[in-house]
């Protein structure tokens, strides 16, 4: 869609199953370094509507994934702000993730920079995506299966297959890592300067959702996630505003999918 990612007025209420995005955010000091500018694209700051809409889009326990700048002396209280707006619009605090680039270092600020924040919400009390292994081990003993040497993701398919109930509990699909550590593209390889590595990507999306569920991503940019859930069989919708960038990513995304079907 080309449109405002801030006006999801085109989206039914609980209907989407996550968000995964990254916002311009405007933190300019952030963003420059020496006579050097990091971001050519429109910036700005969170405001509560904009975590009102996204917890009114949300089916109920979902998760929303924000990337959000490493903390420094410039964006604490920003990123301190986004937390209490969201948790005032009706969403939890889950956990955060840094994202390591691999070799790639930022040289802003007073330190030198390698890593971004994956913060995650839920729309209220999380949604059951944990796989429940000792109810499961249970439940298969009841029923007389060999489960012997299986894993817990072997047991559940073993369940499955004998339409036998299978057990979660609340949670992202598994133990989230220490650090999700992906090398970004070259600056010459990459569709807009701020893009996600599709890995990385699709590394969340099985985190925080099940196969043929629906992502949004409200600040598209290089449509990287729509190509990363189609790689992980979801459904995804992408708004970007900027019409040059739209175009580009249109097209990005239509040869990644034709190169790979």
């Amino acid at each position: 869609i080309n449109g405002n990612g801030r006006d999801l007025s085109l989206i039914e209420d609980n209907s989407i199953d996550s968000i995964i995005t990254d916002h311009p955010y405007d933190l300019s000091k952030s963003l420059t370094g020496g006579n050097r500018k990091f971001a050519t694209y429109e910036l700005f700051k969170y405001q509560e509507q904009d975590f009102k809409e996204k917890n009114r889009v949300l089916k109920p326990g979902a998760f929303c994934v924000e990337f959000l700048p490493e903390e420094n002396e410039v964006n604490y209280e920003y990123l301190y702000q986004v937390k209490q707006m969201a948790v005032e619009q009706g969403f939890k605090y889950f956990a955060k993730v840094p994202w390591l680039k691999g070799d790639f270092v930022a040289n802003t600020g007073r330190k030198s920079k390698n890593a971004e924040d994956v913060m995650i919400f839920s729309k209220g009390e999380p949604r059951a995506l944990k796989l429940n292994a000792k109810k499961n081990y249970a439940e298969a003993r009841e029923h007389n299966l060999d489960i012997s040497g299986l894993s817990s993701e072997q047991v559940k398919e073993l369940l499955q297959q004998n339409n036998l109930t299978v057990h979660y509990m609340k949670g992202t699909s598994g133990m989230l890592p220490k650090a999700f550590d992906y090398q970004p593209r070259g600056l010459k390889e990459k569709v807009m300067e701020a893009e996600k590595p599709i890995e990385l990507l699709e590394d969340i999306i099985e985190y925080v959702t099940l196969p043929f569920e629906v992502v949004l991503d409200q600040f598209a940019g290089s449509g990287n996630l729509a190509i990363a859930s189609a790689n992980k069989k979801r459904s995804s919708i992408l708004i970007e505003k900027d019409c040059p960038m739209f175009e580009r990513m249109k097209n990005h995304v239509d040869r990644s999918l034709i190169s790979s079907s």
